[in-house]
Formats: C-alpha cells, sequence, structure tokens
C-alpha cells in the first residue's frame, strides 16, 4: 500500500515543529496579569536575574492556610517567618521557582524580594 505524500509531509512537518518548540514551553514567561503581582521594582527586574539565583521573598496571600499547605508541599522553598495575622510569608527559594510555582497561584496578592535598607544621605 502506498503512503499519501501530503500526509507523510504534514506529519514530519509537525513533528518538527514539536520538537524545535517543545523546549519553549518550560520557559514561558509570567503573564501581564501575573507580572502585576510583583511590587514595581520587581517588575523592571526580574528577566535580569538568575533563574537559579536564590533569595528571600515577601509574599502576600488572601488564603494564608492554604497557600501555606501548598508551599510546605514543595522542598525548594522554605518559609522562613510567617505574619499570619497580617497574611503575610518570608519564603526563601530561587527565582524560577517564584515564576514557576508560586506568581501563578490565586491566592497570591503580592511579591517584593527582600532588601537591605540604605541609609538616605543628605545632600
Amino acid at each position: 500500500m502506498r503512503s499519501v505524500p501530503s500526509t507523510n509531509c504534514t506529519l514530519r512537518t509537525g513533528l518538527l515543529l514539536f520538537v524545535f518548540l517543545s523546549p519553549i514551553f518550560p520557559f514561558s514567561q509570567p503573564t501581564e496579569p501575573q507580572l502585576k503581582k510583583f511590587s514595581p521594582v520587581l517588575q523592571g527586574q526580574w528577566k535580569a536575574r538568575s533563574p537559579k539565583e536564590t533569595t528571600v521573598f515577601t509574599i502576600a496571600v488572601n488564603d494564608f492556610p492554604r497557600f501555606r499547605n501548598d508551599i510546605e508541599k514543595d522542598p525548594r522553598v522554605k518559609i522562613i517567618f510567617e505574619y499570619q495575622k497580617a497574611n503575610v510569608l518570608l519564603v526563601r527559594t530561587t527565582w524560577d521557582e517564584v515564576i514557576k510555582t508560586i506568581l501563578p497561584k490565586a491566592e497570591v496578592l503580592f511579591i517584593d524580594e527582600q532588601r537591605k535598607p540604605k541609609e538616605e544621605l543628605a545632600g
């Protein structure tokens, strides 16, 4: 039985597209509403950060128990401190984990990076 050339061509093209485009999917970018969860400083800096860089993040949520239970299951995210009455947590994790796991969660309202305060100099 002979094969149909147009079907083979379509199948090959689809397979090639899948092979070449599939590596792009794990590196997907956050959506615009997700980016608005970042502090103004982080909105401008997140692309320049290394995905494997570990830092401390301040995360404000609207459902503290649910978010905490989800995060505790992830061994790559360590809760450093909790402000349960304010629905705020300090967590240590990588940028990659924040972008892929924490940022898409519906419970997350705001994310900022903990920074060291700098003294203002009178001019």
